[in-house]
């Protein structure tokens, strides 16, 4: 009983892991294209120490998906706006947009692979 107990619990973890938002993958070419278009804004959710290592030249906002006031600077974006959003790898980003839609923002996109898949180095700013 344990061990079923045990593998239903990893089946809902894994699962819960893999939660995708309903915003449209993008690649890098995407992103540089999309970023041009009027009221479109890139929104980097990765730590501080993370963006003063390098981020996407494109970026207009950097609201850390994992601080206490994220759910605030969400709350003062234009839901009216299309957004992308980056993280390192993915994950974050994902979370982030899950939580944009749960508010009402519905013009989404997501850099697939996050930052470590962006390949363009001339365009990644560093400090």
């Amino acid at each position: 009983m344990i061990r079923l107990l045990s593998i239903l619990i990893l089946g809902i973890s894994l699962s819960a892991c893999q939660a995708q938002s309903n915003a449209e993958g993008i690649d890098t070419e995407g992103l540089k294209s999309k970023a041009q278009e009027e009221n479109v804004f890139v929104v980097d959710v990765r730590t501080q120490a993370e963006v003063d290592a390098g981020y996407i030249a494109e970026a207009d906002y950097f609201i850390n998906v994992q601080a206490s006031d994220f759910a605030d600077q969400i709350a003062g974006l234009d839901k009216d706006a299309t957004y992308i959003v980056y993280c390192r790898s993915g994950v974050r980003s994902t979370s982030a947009l899950n939580y944009m839609e749960q508010q009402g923002f519905t013009k989404l996109y997501e850099l697939k692979g996050g930052i470590l898949n962006y390949n363009d180095p001339n365009t990644i700013v560093t400090k």
